[in-house]
């Protein structure tokens, strides 16, 4: 009975002896990953930082700590630490990524602390393109959320330096810290620029013509701290019916981006010309608004080369503004369309747009089907006519 109840408790304790070794070798190799294969940066008078993980896509959920550390949480043994997962406040955006962070701090006074870009924007890429971030914090840890990348470059950095959250004057800032994240590789999807048809652009399906062209990308003014990046602005010209996707709206009839109207015609009197001339906005002739078919239950989608929607799951296609109040934008070419959007840049030189055009039916009849269109169209520079 005794060596019985002996040999049982010396299996216990191997047992345990296994368990802690397995759970503190776990812990050390995140600790040695974090601190060494994850970039930790030290100011001696602030904090040190490091990345404990970069999440992408829409959804953002970060996973820390082991699954030994959570089995033993369910068994009730919480000293050695616990797996938790942390999800992002920021979503909807397909092109998104997150860059999450964890610090120790050096300051007595300040046990919290949260990261500041350094000059226009936190995240430069190797394009040399700028994007703003957005602080995304849980508790001691800080995300760091980008609404949208070209996804033609291969690597982003990110330059912060920390402060604590105090905002009661004054503020110790620590110098500089460095990020690099290396980006997915992401397959191309769409060809490029100089192979499109030149009649790709358009398509007639069940007697409806459409013709997308002047596609253009509104550059963004990064001294403006925005969600959303850029703006693309297109002609949409539709022969024998009317838009009718779930997220196209005829705004509110008032101009808020005269840089859209820049691009297509100031800028550019070859095509200022073909613009509708109507009275100004004392007048009574304006351009009416296009007119829109019963809406279907489909977004209105706008892709980049790589198959990535660049429009957030809450944006609005509304038809552009003339800036002096004559109206809505339209000339031989079609309607003038802006859409917001989010990772456009230097690789953007195609886009595919796919939507719903509802045939034109007899008044009070029952509405036709929708007829759905996918169209790939290039991207014009600020140069080309």
């Amino acid at each position: 009975m005794y060596l019985q109840r002996h040999r049982r408790l010396r299996l216990a304790l191997t047992y345990l002896a296994v368990m802690v070794i397995l759970v503190a070798g776990a812990g050390s190799i995140e600790i040695w990953q974090n601190r060494q294969l994850l970039q930790l940066q030290t100011d001696p008078r602030v904090a040190s930082a490091w990345v404990i993980g970069t999440t992408y896509g829409s959804k953002h959920q970060l996973t820390r700590g082991t699954i030994f550390q959570k089995w033993l949480t369910q068994l009730g043994i919480r000293s050695l630490g616990n797996q938790e997962k942390l999800t992002s406040r920021f979503h909807g955006d397909t092109g998104a990524l997150e860059l999450w962070l964890d610090y120790n701090s050096f300051l007595p006074d300040a046990k919290f602390l949260e990261c500041h870009r350094i000059g226009q924007t936190a995240f430069v890429d190797d394009l040399g393109q700028r994007y703003h971030g957005f602080l995304d914090i849980h508790g001691r840890i800080v995300g760091v959320y980008l609404p949208g990348y070209d996804h033609s470059a291969r690597r982003i950095t990110c330059r912060l330096h920390w402060s604590p959250r105090s905002q009661n004057p004054p503020r110790q800032f620590s110098s500089p810290m460095l990020f690099t994240i290396d980006l997915p590789n992401t397959v191309r999807q769409l060809p490029s620029a100089e192979n499109l048809v030149d009649t790709g652009a358009q398509q007639t399906i069940g007697g409806i013509s459409v013709k997308v062209s002047s596609v253009r990308i509104v550059p963004q003014n990064v001294t403006l701290l925005s969600a959303i990046q850029n703006q693309i602005s297109f002609h949409l010209k539709i022969d024998g019916g009317n838009l009718a996707n779930s997220n196209v709206s005829l705004g509110n009839g008032e101009f808020e981006q005269p840089g859209i109207v820049e691009l297509l015609g100031k800028m550019d009197p070859a095509r200022s010309g073909g613009l509708t001339k109507q009275k100004h906005s004392g007048g009574k002739e304006k351009t009416p608004p296009p007119n829109l078919g019963e809406l279907t239950k489909r977004r209105f989608i706008i892709s980049d080369p790589y198959g990535i929607s660049v429009m957030p799951d809450t944006a609005v296609i509304t038809p552009a503004i003339d800036w002096f109040g004559r109206g809505y934008l339209k000339d031989s070419e079609g309607w003038v369309w802006r859409a917001p959007a989010n990772g456009v840049g230097i690789g953007t030189d195609v886009v595919r747009l796919e939507f719903d055009v509802r045939p034109n039916t007899a008044p009070n009849s029952t509405p036709a089907l929708p007829v759905h269109f996918n169209i790939i169209a290039p991207v014009q520079t600020a140069g080309e006519v």
